[in-house]
């Protein structure tokens, strides 16, 4: 079909613009001869005609150059202000450890500011480990600098040549060039403005990394524990250390009274000693309970009131004797090396010299004899030796089932010397109580 049109147009199968200017320059050849002043009027017309179409297409030109540079302009102006965005949290990712990808995902969702400030409160935590990036993506990302990462998430210049494909040609009014184009419209304008705007877009993107960010994804660790550094706890620090007070004064049969000097309730008792005490037990359960509550990998992590179950839960025992909870104070004391609480304290032997008495000492002032006495009508030997062999083992399964595990170890030479001499002071063996690991 296309053989048959190209027939039957004037110039056949050979119609280009090659073509058409030999017609045209023999056209002008034979005006010239037939009547020179008319080729003189012809050519004055042609020339007024060009000059219409160059004004036409300068014009169209500029307007669309004015365009690409104003657009240019705004698009800087948008790259400049993601960098002030992005920038300086980035590198504040960087000097606290945190992965580029990582810091880019948690930037993306807005969240890279609370992953800098968790990571300051918990400098040790990898926090690297709240994102997993896929198997299929892992490569492409490895080895990504935090500079590459800025620069992805602030973007390539856009070119914007879609105005290029918006222009219109122009109409030619020079009808030889229109005779010679083999059309009305001024088509080779597209082309120049597309070649002017490359010019214009020489930038270096060399450096710029496309991240899809879709690959790197938060685990569901990292969503709860996110949720729960932002959230707010229910109770505060003050409202703690007054419930443990009370828990203190509970178990230790120790009062509180309302002290209008400073507005709280204090241990009050008769021996200056049980107040220190009752005030050290205290101190160590708000610290352990604060501990907790700042720890990522604990259940209380931003939840006093989670840490406070699980202080009611180690350190209180029930007693088959009395059929009463109390307060294991052995396990308080294995966590110093100088125990906070006398051996054989119990809330019946509360002065200083009682104490004393209860260990076999003769000190100035008490009343004790020397000799060796038990510290409580419940306690015997049998049980002492039972529980520190129920102890042991719970805390050997705790660590592991590790004999070498040092806080295992610890734990039995400080422990079993301090249940060795409670046995001592009940008459009994001190070697019934195995400092074997």
């Amino acid at each position: 079909m296309a053989e048959k049109e190209n027939n039957n147009n004037f110039f056949g199968k050979f119609d280009n613009k090659y073509v058409r200017g030999g017609a045209a320059a023999l056209i002008a050849a034979y005006v010239a001869k037939e009547d020179p002043y008319l080729l003189e009027g012809f050519a004055e017309g042609i020339e007024e005609k060009q000059k219409a179409d160059r004004e036409t297409r300068n014009a169209i030109i500029k307007a669309a150059t004015d365009a690409k540079m104003r657009f240019k302009a705004e698009d800087l102006k948008r790259r400049k202000k993601r960098r002030a965005d992005v920038e300086p949290s980035i590198k504040m990712a960087k000097e606290n450890g945190i992965n580029p990808v990582v810091a880019a995902k948690a930037s993306e969702a807005g969240m890279l500011d609370t992953l800098i400030k968790f990571k300051i409160a918990n400098p040790t935590y990898d926090v690297n480990a709240l994102y997993t990036v896929s198997e299929d993506y892992k490569d492409k990302v490895s080895g990504l600098t935090h500079s590459q990462i800025i620069e992805s998430l602030v973007g390539k210049g856009q070119k914007y040549n879609e105005i290029v494909d918006s222009v219109q040609a122009p109409k030619i009014t020079n009808p030889l060039r229109k005779f010679v184009q083999g059309t009305d419209r001024d088509t080779d304008i597209v082309s120049d403005i597309k070649t002017r705007f490359a010019a214009m877009d020489v930038e270096k993107e060399e450096d710029i990394v496309d991240v899809d960010l879709s690959k790197i994804q938060p685990t569901t660790k990292g969503q709860e524990l996110m949720a729960k550094f932002l959230g707010k706890d229910e109770k505060t620090k003050t409202q703690t250390e007054r419930d443990l007070k009370n828990f203190t004064s509970s178990f230790m049969n120790i009062e509180l009274k309302y002290d209008r000097a400073t507005g709280e309730n204090v241990f009050s008792s008769d021996d200056i000693n049980n107040v220190k005490y009752a005030n050290l037990v205290t101190k160590h359960f708000v610290n352990e309970v604060e501990s907790m509550v700042k720890d990522p990998n604990s259940p209380a992590f931003m939840n006093r009131e989670v840490a406070l179950s699980l202080i009611n839960n180690k350190y209180l025992e029930y007693n088959d004797d009395t059929g009463l909870r109390e307060i294991r104070f052995d396990k308080i004391n294995e966590q110093y090396d100088n125990p906070i609480i006398p051996e054989g304290w119990t809330p019946s032997t509360t002065t200083k010299q009682q104490i004393a008495k209860s260990k076999g000492k003769k000190e100035s002032g008490g009343d004790g004899d020397g000799k060796k006495v038990t510290t409580s009508g419940n306690k015997t030997i049998d049980k002492i030796v039972k529980q520190w062999n129920k102890d042991k083992l719970d805390r050997y399964e705790a660590y592991g089932k590790n004999k070498n595990n040092s806080q295992y170890k610890r734990f039995v030479r400080i422990q079993g010397k301090a249940k060795q001499k409670e046995i001592e002071a009940l008459g009994g063996n001190p070697n019934l109580i195995s400092l074997e690991y």
